[in-house]
């Protein structure tokens, strides 16, 4: 295995080219970088890695609209500028893409170990969860699923659709929710309870008109389900098989959510604008982005300072939300256009290591902690965070240092305990 410093070298070189290029040679490039990262997305799946696929295919699905026909593209926005910023920016969104999505491949490669990347990233497991214990945790994970998700913001099957994960308050109340209810399932030693609340939080999320978090819970239990029951020597070609039948029922997938993003809005399911979810909504955000950059228009404060901020709990406005005030845009934020806002080209890489770290970070605290609770919750949140920007990271940050401090405190009360015993 290389140093690490021979590593941070060759990473540093690497950077160091991507931001000497040009626009126009990093646009040349788009096609390459874009197949790489789908080829590495492909080998990371079927070798268990599916954090790091996972990653991969969110980062880079909102850009294959760039691919696609004008004439297609166009039918996709529902006004026809918001099609005209999109046209107009290719060569930055291709550029942008070339430095984010090489820089993620090269942390990836360069500085994960060989375990980096698996949802279940050890044997060493605390004693399973008994009956009682996990009946509780069920609980409570749902009771905070109601207050992130209350009936007041109006179910999506009878009220429509309204996003109540824009106050931090909701937002970490479902990021608990989840961590509670994926710790209780990944270390019951029954599973059918568990089980049964997990899909409680899945179904509750629909019927309030979520599916980001909802594709996570699929893709956390397709993986437990096929390591689980096809992953051994004996079993080796079986799981290449599964995984290969769970990439074909993507476009299936797909399809129902696409039916019900429409539902939760009030209107007809329509194939001629059948898309990837919400994927065309967040090229076009990134594409408004590098438009109010070109005309020098920017949000007040920081990258960092903001976020330092926001962490202890000052109100600041959501980057998000600010675009969508001076461009009308679709919802959603690529994590790559907030801190490419700030530093230009820069702020791409500076995504992709923040993404790393947190990724690194996850999987540093189970290991530590020998839990299965905190690379689960992340795949949980993966896509939400990639396609909606750092203040989920943020979020879901504040939720593991609350588990880790609550984690601390129990391992403190047993050695106070322990001593008194004795």
């Amino acid at each position: 295995m290389a140093p690490f410093s021979l590593k941070l070298l060759t990473f540093t070189l690497i950077l160091t080219i991507l931001i000497t290029l040009p626009d126009s040679t990093l646009s040349f490039l788009f096609p390459v970088s874009f197949a790489i990262s789908v080829i590495y997305a492909l080998r990371y799946l079927y070798n268990e890695k599916w954090l790091y696929s996972l990653v991969l295919v969110f980062y880079i699905t909102p850009f294959i609209y760039l691919f696609f026909p004008e004439d297609y593209l166009g039918q996709l926005y529902p006004l026809e500028y918001l099609f005209g910023f999109v046209k107009s920016n290719q060569e930055e969104l291709k550029s942008l893409f070339t430095v984010g999505s090489l820089s993620l491949l090269n942390l990836l490669t360069l500085f994960g170990s060989s375990e980096s990347g698996k949802i279940f990233i050890n044997t060493n497991y605390i004693k399973s969860i008994s009956k009682i214990n996990s009946n509780i945790l069920g609980i409570i994970g749902t009771l905070l699923l109601f207050l992130a998700l209350p009936l007041t913001n109006n179910l999506a099957i009878i009220g429509g659709y309204v996003d109540s994960l824009n106050s931090t308050g909701a937002g970490v109340f479902l990021i608990l929710s989840s961590a509670l209810l994926v710790f209780n399932f990944t270390n019951a030693k029954y599973k059918a309870l568990p089980l049964i609340y997990l899909l409680i939080f899945f179904a509750w999320g629909l019927l309030n008109g979520r599916r980001v978090e909802q594709l996570g819970i699929l893709i956390l239990l397709a993986y437990y389900f096929c390591r689980k029951y096809l992953l051994n020597e004996s079993k080796k070609l079986n799981w290449y098989i599964a995984v290969t039948v769970l990439i074909a029922l993507v476009p299936i997938v797909n399809i129902i959510f696409n039916f019900w993003g429409y539902y939760r809005i009030g209107e007809e399911f329509d194939w001629g604008r059948l898309t990837i979810t919400t994927a065309p909504g967040i090229i076009y955000a990134i594409a408004s982005t590098i438009s109010l950059q070109k005309f020098g228009v920017s949000p007040d404060g920081d990258f960092f300072g903001n976020y330092i901020l926001r962490f202890f709990g000052v109100p600041l406005e959501d980057f998000s939300s600010w675009v969508q005030e001076v461009n009308f845009t679709l919802g959603g934020m690529h994590i790559i256009a907030e801190p490419f806002m700030y530093y230009g080209t820069l702020g791409a890489i500076l995504s992709s290591v923040i993404l790393f770290l947190f990724m690194r970070f996850a999987e540093a605290a189970d290991r530590i902690y020998k839990l299965i609770l905190f690379t689960p919750v992340l795949i949980i949140m993966i896509p939400r965070y990639i396609w909606y920007g750092h203040i989920y990271a943020l979020r879901t940050f504040q939720v593991f240092i609350l588990l880790i401090a609550i984690i601390e405190s129990y391992k403190f009360i047993r050695k106070i305990q322990k001593r008194g015993a004795l």
